[in-house]
This record gives C-alpha cells, structure tokens and sequence, in this order.
C-alpha cells in the first residue's frame, strides 16, 4: 500500500511538472520608463488650465503577456505608468491631480477631466531565452471640458525593442523603450489637440 501511495505521489508532481514546462512561468517585471527620458517641452509655455484624470482600470491590475521560450511577463500597467503620466501632465498643466475614479472627480475644479485606459502586448523571438524583445503600450485618454462638456479623445502607441544582448540584466529593457516612447507620443499628442488652450483667454480677445 506504501508503494502504490508513493508511485501515486509520484506520478501527482511529475504530472505537474509537465504543466509547468508546458505552459511556462510568468515571469514579473517592470514597465516604468526612465523619468529622465521624458523631458519637458521648453518650446511650449505651460498650458494654464488644469486637469484632473483617472484609470478605467484598478491601479493595481495585473496582467499577463507572452515573452520567450513559451513563458510569459506579468506586471502592473497602471501601476508602473502612472508616475510617467502624472509627470507628462505636469509639464504640460498648470495643475495636474490624480483621483481613484471618476465618481470621486465629481467636485474638481480642474478645466479638464481626463479618463485613462491602458492595454500592452508583448513577445519575443527568442525560443530560449524568456525576457520579451518587442512590447507595445497603448493608451486612450478621454479629456472633457468640465465647462462645456466637449469630449477630446487622444490614442497614443509606443513600441519598444531590446535584443537580449543588449539587456545585460535589465529584463525589462523592451518594456522600459515602449513606455519612454508612448508618453513622448502622448506628450505631443496633446499638445496637438486643443485642450492646453485658454478657451476664456481667447473669447475675452474678441
């Protein structure tokens, strides 16, 4: 009977063994960019409205992607985004506020209402080695104008890519170039699109 319980056990963790090899590990990293990447527009005089935003998502999500050698990376978008745009809106805003949902913005007095929603993919071309070479993050801001009501929708994508010699321990790095370029591209993107301007400013010109 001891046999038989034994081989039993046995058979139990090499069964999940192989579930293991087969589905691989999701491996936990960090996609936060190098603030120091993100500089500010010295070109453009800081806009005088304000904005207050929140996530469509719990800050705290997680989520998983595919990586290398069948395994795949887990991290925490939001999370790990959020101190990069927090900062790309305070270079551009005269005040910058962050608040847990939408019902809590009900009482601002920021010029702006900003609804964020982020999604990543991820993937590599390596079937040895698991970090991911290629990650992509794309992010859509709703912004309304707390006066008027006019909804102004901002898609931005950034991509980044990192062979594994070039990561020399830093995991992560694909993850890292793809945040650092999104918030470049979201930077501009609203700068672009009208919501930095001072509507009252301009109809008292008039």
């Amino acid at each position: 009977m001891f046999v038989s319980k034994f081989s039993y056990v046995v058979r139990v963790l090499c069964g999940a063994a192989l579930i293991l090899v087969i589905t691989g590990c999701a491996h936990p990293i960090n996609i936060a960019p190098d603030l120091k990447s993100i500089r500010k527009n010295e070109a453009s005089e800081k806009s005088v409205n304000k904005v207050t935003y929140f996530f469509n998502e719990d800050i705290d999500i997680e989520v998983i992607t595919s990586a290398g050698g069948g395994d795949k990376v887990r991290y925490k978008p939001y999370k790990d985004l959020d101190v990069g745009i927090y900062k790309t809106f305070s270079d551009i805003f005269k005040q910058t506020k962050l608040v847990k949902n939408s019902e809590m913005a009900k009482d601002t007095d920021a010029d702006y209402l900003a609804a964020i929603s982020i999604t990543t993919d991820s993937s590599s071309d390596s079937a040895f080695t698991w970090p991911p070479t290629t990650f992509v993050v794309n992010l859509y801001a709703e912004f309304k104008n707390i006066k008027t009501g006019e909804k102004t929708q901002i898609r931005s994508t950034g991509e980044g890519r990192a062979d594994f010699y070039e990561m020399k321990g830093e995991f992560n790095l694909s993850a890292k170039r793809a945040s650092e370029d999104l918030l470049k591209k979201f930077s501009s993107a609203i700068w672009n699109s009208g919501v930095t301007k001072n509507k009252d400013a301009l109809n008292n010109k008039k």
